[in-house]
C-alpha cells in the first residue's frame, strides 16, 4: 500500500471511530468522542512518520555521498510504495553517476599524455617513456629520432594558423604511417609547434634506427596540400 493510499485509509478510519463513539453507547458523545479522535490522528501521525522517515533519511544520505564523489553507495530499496520507486531511480542515478565518472577520468588520464592537435604522445608522456627506456637494463638500445621544419612560422604568417595546424596533422599522420610493426617499440611524439620526435625502443643495434630515419625523411620531404596550396 502506498503511501497516500496509507494516509487516506487512516483518515477515514479516524473518521468512523468518531462516528461510531458519538452514536453507539452512552457516555462516548461531545468531547469523549473528540478526544477520541485526536489520540487516533496522533497514533496515525506517529505510525506514517516512522514508515517515511527512515526512507527519507535513506535518501537524503544518498545525495550527501553522491555530492561527496561516492557514487557507489546505494540504497536498500525493498519497498514497493513511493519511496521505494524513488530509492531505485536514486540508485540507478547513481550507477549512471559512476559510469560517467570512469569515463570522465579515463579520457583526462589520457589527454594528460595527448597532444590534442594531432593525436600523438606529447611531452610529459615521452619524456616518461624516455626515462623508462635509460633506466632499463637489459642490453638492448634505443635512439631518438628528432624532427624540426624549417620555414614553419612562415606557413603560420602567410597562410594563418589554420592552415598551419592542417600542416602539423598531416605531418603526424605522415609520420604515424611511416612506422611499421617489425620496428620494434616506436613511439612518435610531439613536444610542442614544429618538433617531433620518434623514440625507438629495444633495439639490438643503434644502427636498425637508420633504416627508421631515412624512411621518415622520405615521406616527410614530399609535398604537402593545404587547400589546394
Amino acid at each position: 500500500m502506498g503511501i497516500v493510499q496509507k494516509l487516506y485509509f487512516g483518515l477515514m478510519t479516524i473518521a468512523a471511530m468518531v462516528t461510531i463513539s458519538a452514536t453507539v453507547g452512552v457516555g462516548y458523545t461531545g468531547p469523549i468522542a473528540a478526544a477520541l479522535g485526536v489520540l487516533s490522528a496522533l497514533a496515525l501521525f506517529f505510525i506514517i512518520k516512522r514508515s517515511i522517515d527512515r526512507p527519507v533519511h535513506a535518501l537524503l544520505t544518498a545525495a550527501n555521498e553522491f555530492s561527496k564523489g561516492n557514487f557507489k553507495h546505494r540504497i536498500l530499496a525493498q519497498r514497493k510504495d513511493e519511496l521505494g520507486i524513488l530509492s531505485q531511480a536514486f540508485n540507478r542515478m547513481g550507477e549512471d553517476l559512476q559510469r560517467y565518472s570512469q569515463q570522465i577520468r579515463i579520457a583526462t588520464e589520457a589527454a594528460a599524455y595527448q597532444d590534442p592537435l594531432t593525436a600523438l604522445a606529447n611531452r610529459t608522456s615521452i619524456l616518461h617513456s624516455i626515462q623508462e627506456s635509460i633506466e632499463r637494463q637489459d642490453g638492448n638500445h634505443f635512439a631518438l629520432l628528432f624532427m624540426d621544419f624549417d620555414r614553419f612560422k612562415l606557413i603560420n604568417d602567410s597562410l594563418g594558423h589554420e592552415m598551419g595546424d592542417e600542416l602539423l596533422r598531416q605531418i603526424a599522420r605522415r609520420i604515424q604511417g611511416a612506422l611499421r610493426a617489425t620496428d620494434r617499440v616506436a613511439i612518435p611524439a610531439r613536444l610542442g609547434g614544429d618538433e617531433f620526435v620518434v623514440l625507438l625502443d629495444d633495439l639490438p643495434s643503434v644502427e636498425e634506427s637508420h633504416a627508421v630515419a631515412e624512411r621518415l625523411l622520405d615521406v616527410l620531404s614530399q609535398s604537402y596540400d593545404l587547400d589546394g596550396q
